[in-house]
């Protein structure tokens, strides 16, 4: 079990490895930021404050904006996520593949047969004005 925490740890030091400094102060406080975060309305600007003064900061002196605290954290909830659920979801190697399922012919459906009972329209009433008649006196 040691060892497998130990590839864990490993992967997941690999894995921030490429992201920038914020991102990965963000997902190694992630734990005790979460419940203030996902408030109403987070307090991004402390945030970017609190990061601005944290000894190993070394970015610029204005520290970052409340904008790429904000990106960045959501960036950080999303992967967070995902590693959730991956960690849950069963191994891929232990999986078996179900047969190829045989592609069948598309159904055919037979052309509508008429009804002889189908309701047919009425005849037009001689009171009514025969509507295509201005279009034959203009002919």
């Amino acid at each position: 079990m040691k060892a497998g925490k130990g590839v864990t740890k490993l992967l997941e030091k690999a894995r921030l490895d490429g992201r920038s400094w914020l991102y990965r102060w963000l997902y190694t406080h992630h734990a005790e930021l979460a419940p203030v975060l996902n408030g109403l309305r987070p307090p991004w600007v402390a945030l970017a404050r609190t990061i601005r003064n944290d000894p190993e900061w070394t970015g610029n002196e204005a520290g970052p904006s409340r904008q790429a605290v904000r990106d960045t954290w959501l960036r950080v909830e999303k992967d967070k996520a995902a590693s959730a659920i991956s960690s849950t979801a069963p191994s891929r190697m232990s999986t078996t593949t179900p047969p190829p399922v045989r592609a069948q012919a598309p159904l055919v459906e037979s052309p509508p047969h008429p009804v002889a009972w189908a309701v047919q329209p009425d005849p037009p009433d001689d009171d009514q004005p025969d509507l295509n008649s201005f279009v034959k006196e203009r002919r």
